[in-house]
């Protein structure tokens, strides 16, 4: 699946097959086969209140986890997000 992400508001949007710009403010990303997408960051990749699927650094995979509102990192924690797959509303 491939997906064109805001810069700015962390927004997601599954790119239908074909399209290749969507904007300065946005990037495409593929996910692997499984929908999964890279992350290497202390932030979580997703808007506030957003949901996902989580996968840690530690192997461990969460379901249906929610972005908290106001965020927060996991920096130098076991649980470091090293992919994270979108749930669609």
């Amino acid at each position: 699946m491939i997906y064109a992400i805001n810069k700015r508001t962390k927004e997601h949007r599954v790119v239908p097959d074909g399209v290749k710009k969507h904007g300065a403010d946005w990037r495409i990303v593929e996910s692997d086969s499984y929908g999964w997408i890279p992350w290497n960051s202390e932030k979580l990749p997703l808007p506030d209140g957003s949901r996902m699927d989580i996968r840690t650094r530690n192997g461990n995979t969460y379901l249906n986890f929610e972005q908290p509102a106001g965020g927060f990192t996991t920096s130098g924690h076991p649980l470091d997000i090293n992919a994270y797959r979108p749930i669609a509303d």
